[in-house]
């Protein structure tokens, strides 16, 4: 069986904790693995500190995409990677600069992919134990309650980006159409293995030390009043707006299993200025976030405020 998997590593000014994290990679208690990382535009010493790396490792087990260069951006650079990863590959592991990995990562979701097969697309994911900048322990990210699927995704992202692992089949999907604007490479990847009716796994045990400082790009809300509090603080459309450029980008998905036409249908009724139309459009969809002070506050929004077109939409 080739278990082979690739680590996906997109830098930018990672040097004060690029170290302890290639440290953990180095660690880990599955072998089969290479690293690929590109520079996103940093101004430090993080790419040698990556030469120093692969010089450490050896036996061409750390490449560094040449191509593109400059600062992309954290989509932008991750799926440039996921799209440059060799093809002898069997699974892709997103990686972020600053986290610490535990020892097992990689081995659980080898693991967990005996059980999906290979011609469906699949994607684990993971808890995280949230720590400060020196690695002191903080508390754990939000359980999942709820289990993963279309509906979720649609209005949430339950799958963070530094504890993803993809199969081939999920690589392909995930390149296959093109991410919306402000859409994030571990929310495309979640909404895309759902839509095209691939295996998620959430797996309740934390796999990785996420640390919560000053110059995260990303950072983690474990509590439910923060995450309200922020949500109310930006009101609905960007949220709306979100979700409809995502229902866009899903539509022009091949193997999407919901029908461009119905999409269009349910869109249509997300615009209307009827609550009731709205509503039943959410339903439909069967829209529902973790918790449920979340998912009422959902549906509070789609009740007062029409689903606006997309971004792509209004363009065109």
């Amino acid at each position: 069986m080739n278990d082979l998997v690739c680590i996906l590593l997109s830098v930018h000014n990672g040097s004060k904790f690029l170290a302890a994290q290639l440290e953990s990679l180095s660690a880990q208690t599955h072998r089969n693995w290479m690293l690929l990382w590109r520079d996103d535009g940093s101004q430090d010493d993080s790419s040698r500190i990556m030469e120093a790396f692969a010089d450490q490792i050896g036996g061409g087990r750390v490449r560094k995409l040449a191509e593109p260069t400059g600062q992309l951006g954290i989509t932008s650079s991750f799926l440039s990677l996921l799209a440059s990863a060799p093809a002898d590959a069997a699974f892709f592991a997103f990686c972020d600069q600053d986290d610490v990995w535990f020892v097992d990562k990689l081995e659980r979701a080898v693991g967990h992919f005996a059980e999906v097969p290979a011609q469906q697309a699949g994607l684990y994911c993971s808890r995280q134990m949230l720590v400060d900048a020196e690695l002191r322990p903080i508390g754990m990210s939000p359980a999942v309650k709820r289990a993963p699927g279309l509906g979720n995704a649609l209005v949430q992202n339950i799958a963070t980006g530094c504890t993803i692992v993809i199969n081939k089949e999920a690589r392909h999907h995930i390149l296959s159409a093109q991410v919306p604007d402000g859409t994030l490479h571990d929310y495309w990847s979640y909404l895309v293995v759902c839509a095209v009716s691939g295996s998620v796994y959430f797996d309740p045990e934390p796999s990785i030390f996420y640390r919560q400082h000053g110059g995260n790009s990303v950072g983690s809300q474990a509590s439910l009043v923060r995450r309200a509090l922020r949500a109310l603080d930006r009101g609905p459309r960007p949220f709306l707006q979100g979700m409809s450029n995502n229902l866009t980008a899903l539509s022009k998905l091949p193997g999407f299993v919901i029908g461009a036409k119905k999409i269009k249908s349910i869109a249509q009724g997300l615009q209307s200025r009827s609550p009731i139309t709205r509503l039943r459009a959410l339903k439909s969809l069967g829209l529902y976030r973790q918790a449920p002070a979340e998912d009422l506050l959902l549906r509070v929004w789609i009740s007062i405020s029409p689903i606006p077109a997309s971004a792509r939409s209004e363009q065109a």
